[in-house]
């Protein structure tokens, strides 16, 4: 039962990492799509009083937040703290480009169900200081 575990995660981390590479070169992770994150993020976690600066490029977003916000957290610097506060805002994303991803997917349309189960695999968190958050979809 312990093996047959281990492979069914190493079966999902694979369809996963193929999912991702797929959704990299059709350039789905675009500096549009990485400012309309941010916009969701402002929207759903009204941050517009605690957003210091904000970068979007191709597949990264970086925030610096003021440190009242992180006050919601009990300061915590810990990433994994964030990922559910972003997985709720990339899974609104991803709603909003359905179409897209349906054209994408036309062939395996499990891919965008293993997407949105899986969505905390696609990304990565990081806080290289205490008021900044980097989100790394690359």
């Amino acid at each position: 039962m312990y093996n047959e575990d281990i492979l069914n995660s190493n079966t999902k981390i694979k369809d996963c990492i193929s999912i991702k590479n797929i959704l990299i070169e059709q350039d789905f992770f675009s500096q549009d799509k990485m400012q309309r994150l941010i916009d969701i993020m402002r929207e759903e976690n009204r941050l517009d009083g605690y957003v210091s600066t904000f970068m979007a490029l191709d597949g990264y977003i970086r925030i610096t937040l003021r440190k009242t916000y992180f006050k919601k957290f009990n300061n915590s610097f810990d990433p994994l703290d964030f990922y559910p506060v972003i997985d709720n805002c990339l899974m609104e994303l991803l709603n909003e480009n359905n179409s897209s991803l349906e054209i994408l997917f036309e062939n395996d349309k499990t891919c965008i169900n293993k997407l949105k189960d899986n969505i905390s695999l696609f990304y990565t968190i990081s806080r290289p200081d205490e008021n900044s958050i980097i989100i790394n979809f690359s």
